[in-house]
């Protein structure tokens, strides 16, 4: 384990070594991009990079890794263009967070894979994309937030009922969405017995 969290640290993110299973080095003044010897980190569950200065792409090896990867943190930085579509079958994430960056894109069909995730925020971006009616197979998830992002169209298709009866914050504000707002959602997200900040904390 590696946590250098909550610092002041500045440069480039350090060579992590390569038999690192947990790598947080979030909330620091951290530059540069995500070093390619993170792609070699075969034993990484949780990677928490964010709150830095980070910019660059991020690494297609993420998606190839999510089938060890549990928790990635990567908000509140300046990465850009696309969230990386190869996540593998048999993905173990439960927590993935790339809120607050300039991404673009669509929202990867390839996160169904992912079928414990409980927390996916990609709020305040730039993506560009239909409502992922297909996040309805994933029934663990707990939190979503595509706030302040370029979605678009209508959502009443998304039989949430059926599918994501865990679903207890659901934020889509700020985006173009169209048509009639499903019932279904004002029945499903029940009222909370915590604090949004208590719940995201258990979930990551």
């Amino acid at each position: 384990m590696l946590s250098l969290q909550s610092n002041k640290l500045t440069g480039r993110i350090p060579t992590p070594p390569p038999l690192l299973q947990w790598y947080a080095v979030s909330t620091n003044n951290l530059i540069g991009e995500i070093p390619s010897s993170v792609c070699n980190l075969t034993s990484l569950k949780v990677m928490a990079l964010d709150e830095n200065n980070l910019e660059g792409t991020i690494p297609k090896c993420i998606g190839n890794m999510s089938s060890s990867l549990t928790a990635v943190d990567l908000g509140n930085n300046n990465f850009h263009g696309q969230i990386p579509e190869n996540f593998a079958k048999g993905c173990m994430l439960r927590s993935l967070g790339i809120n607050n960056n300039e991404l673009e894109g669509s929202l990867p069909r390839s996160l169904g894979n992912c079928k414990g995730l409980n927390l996916l925020n990609v709020g305040n971006n730039n993506l560009n994309d239909t409502f992922p009616s297909w996040l309805g197979n994933l029934d663990q998830l707990q939190v979503l937030i595509l706030r302040s992002n370029r979605f678009y169209g209508q959502i009443e298709s998304f039989d949430i009922t059926v599918s994501l009866t865990k679903l207890r914050i659901i934020d889509l504000s700020h985006n173009n969405f169209s048509g009639y707002l499903p019932t279904p959602f004002l029945s499903i997200c029940m009222p909370l017995e915590m604090s949004m900040e208590r719940m995201l904390n258990q979930i990551t």
